[in-house]
């Protein structure tokens, strides 16, 4: 995790400074100490918040992101595009992009479709999810 906060430093500035793979001794409960949702991992390795989808990384209300178990036997590739992911994230909630637009009836597929939509242009690997939210915001915005 060390290089990719060198790697994109600037970024990482702007985030909140915390990020954890979730077997870290004290992470999930720092983690859940600073939002309200009930995080936990699968048999597979992965996380689960509430009664959601498994996922490789969360990113709560303070931007602070929890990466999964799983990553660390999976692609590098793979964790630096969750760790891109939940970056914009963590910027999104510590700017105040959230705050500002978390009123839309779409502000969750926006910010997804951002996040993905951030890898893509990094990585040229499309994740089907990005058109799906694309297609739940109704619009599409430029960001860059």
């Amino acid at each position: 995790m060390e290089i990719l906060q060198i790697v994109f430093k600037d970024m990482w500035n702007l985030g909140s400074g915390w990020a954890k793979f979730a077997d870290e001794a004290g992470a999930i409960a720092e983690w859940k100490s600073n939002d309200s949702q009930k995080i936990s991992i699968n048999k597979n390795g992965n996380l689960v918040a509430g009664g959601g989808k498994p996922a490789w990384g969360i990113t709560n209300g303070k931007g602070q992101m929890i990466y999964a178990i799983s990553l660390h036997t999976g692609p590098i590739s793979r964790f630096a595009e969750v760790f891109l992911h939940e970056l914009v994230h963590s910027i999104d909630y510590v700017s105040g992009f959230y705050k500002v637009f978390w009123r839309l009836p779409n502000i969750n597929a926006l910010m997804e479709y951002r996040a993905y939509k951030y890898v893509y242009d990094w990585t040229g690997v499309k994740d089907p999810n990005q058109d799906n939210f694309k297609v739940e915001m109704g619009y599409t915005l430029n960001f860059y």
